[in-house]
């Protein structure tokens, strides 16, 4: 039940954004009767969504064969509506870089839903308290959005039109849709063939290895769309501004996931406790996995900024499917396949952005190979050793000592050949600079940003 509540808030953000938000904030402007009407225009969707999904509940259930499904499929069904009176308050903030405000929303609303299923679940309210945790940080998203972003939308406008909007949004909805579909086609595959505790434990190891892509990507995106999109017509200054942050990026993705790699005994028993060690070589894979989604992270931001969402959406049409092909016929065979299914197309979604995707964007892939592929190289070592002997670490350290030891390796690892190689210690410098720049929070990020 928890994989459809947390799969039905997916689906809700997909729908009721449908594109449009990222068509707000990457135009140059942008008028009154212009984000109106796609105010309403998102509205419009978020309802015909929480109908749908109302009218589609009973069938939902009978798929998962719980009729108790209905009633919490029908509640869940307004987070549709919540969404689309949200997308474009939230868009505006971003066109307007107060970041800080999306941030305080953003905490505020989960510690709020939090709060509030915490004291339901000792209420014995079960997994209805689950239900109301998203609606709580769904509706203090809402208001704290109107609020902080203090616009009120005008009536629609029916001489203004959204053909452009629509078509990067038409793009950016697709390519979107096509991302949902396949990173949740293993639960679903799983819900239908595995057992209740096999559905669990991998569940849980899927919030685990999405939990720093959650955590990272969304917020960079909103910095990094409008500073990109601002750079467009200084071809040199794009393509520095994107080395920069593609060499970023990948030392930090490349360092979280394979530290998770290793350090997953540890970090399963920690974080899950005793009886879920069942779920560590999932984690594992997906880890790998996550590797290649970390490096082709700033891929989007190409296509976004770029307008060019056309590209990721027919690509994505090619190594998605295949993915969700691969799911699909590991599904029968256990969790371990499909995690094996899941990370190998993450793969394999990476290298065609990379041969086909990002040089029809007019993007020098070259120069991003260049700054991506040496944080890789660096720690495979590290990765190969640690995922072989860290299951015996573990056992002989426990949970705590053992994950403690994990990161510190690695980074003790990382200023070792920091120290040997010239290149990388440079990157470590970089990378230094450029945190010490974002906390100044220098008004000129996207100027300073790019010498070095």
């Amino acid at each position: 039940m928890y994989v459809m509540i947390a799969s039905v808030a997916g689906l809700a953000a997909v729908v009721g954004d449908f594109g449009l938000s990222y068509a707000a904030i990457q135009v140059k402007s942008l008028n009154n009767a212009e984000r109106s009407n796609l105010f309403w225009l998102n509205v419009v969707l978020g309802l015909t969504g929480t109908l749908c999904f109302l009218a589609l509940s009973p069938m939902l259930a009978s798929f998962y064969g719980s009729e108790n499904l209905t009633p919490i499929a029908a509640v869940m069904s307004v987070v549709f509506l919540f969404n689309g009176l949200t997308v474009q308050h939230r868009a505006e903030l971003t066109r307007r870089m107060r970041f800080l405000s999306l941030t305080a929303a953003d905490i505020s609303s989960q510690l709020a839903g939090l709060a509030c299923a915490i004291a339901l679940a000792l209420g014995g309210w079960g997994i209805w308290a689950l239900v109301c945790q998203q609606l709580v940080s769904l509706g203090m998203v809402l208001v704290f959005s109107w609020f902080m972003a203090g616009w009120m939308p005008g009536l629609p406008n029916f001489r203004v039109g959204l053909g452009r909007f629509l078509r990067f949004g038409g793009h950016t909805f697709g390519g979107s849709l096509i991302n949902y579909i396949s990173s949740n086609a293993d639960n679903v595959v799983l819900g239908r063939y595995a057992s209740a505790a096999d559905v669990g434990i991998y569940g849980r190891m899927y919030q685990l290895f999405s939990l720093p892509m959650q955590q990272l990507a969304a917020p960079l995106t909103r910095v990094a769309l409008p500073i990109l999109a601002s750079l467009n017509e200084a071809p040199e200054r794009y393509l520095a501004f994107l080395k920069r942050a593609q060499l970023c990026l990948a030392y930090v993705f490349v360092f979280t996931f394979t530290v998770l790699a290793v350090a997953a005994p540890g970090v399963v028993k920690l974080v899950l406790g005793d009886g879920w060690e069942g779920g560590t070589a999932v984690l594992q894979m997906l880890a790998i996995g996550g590797i290649f989604q970390g490096l082709g992270y700033v891929y989007y931001w190409i296509f976004l900024s770029r307008a060019r969402m056309d590209i990721q959406f027919r690509l994505g049409l090619v190594s998605r499917a295949i993915m969700v092909g691969a799911i699909v016929l590991c599904g029968p065979l256990g969790m371990y396949w499909v995690a094996a299914a899941a990370a190998g197309g993450l793969a394999l979604n990476w290298t065609i952005y990379t041969i086909w995707g990002v040089p029809r964007a007019d993007v020098d892939i070259r120069a991003l190979l260049v700054v991506a592929i040496r944080p890789a190289l660096v720690f495979i070592p590290f990765a190969t050793v640690g995922v072989l002997y860290g299951a015996q670490m573990e056992t002989m350290l426990g949970p705590i000592l053992f994950t403690a030891s994990a990161v510190g390796s690695a980074v003790v690892y990382l200023l070792v050949i920091a120290s040997i190689a010239t290149p990388v210690r440079r990157d470590c410098l970089t990378i230094f600079r450029t945190a010490a720049l974002a906390i100044r929070r220098s008004p000129s990020l996207s100027d300073q940003g790019l010498k070095g």
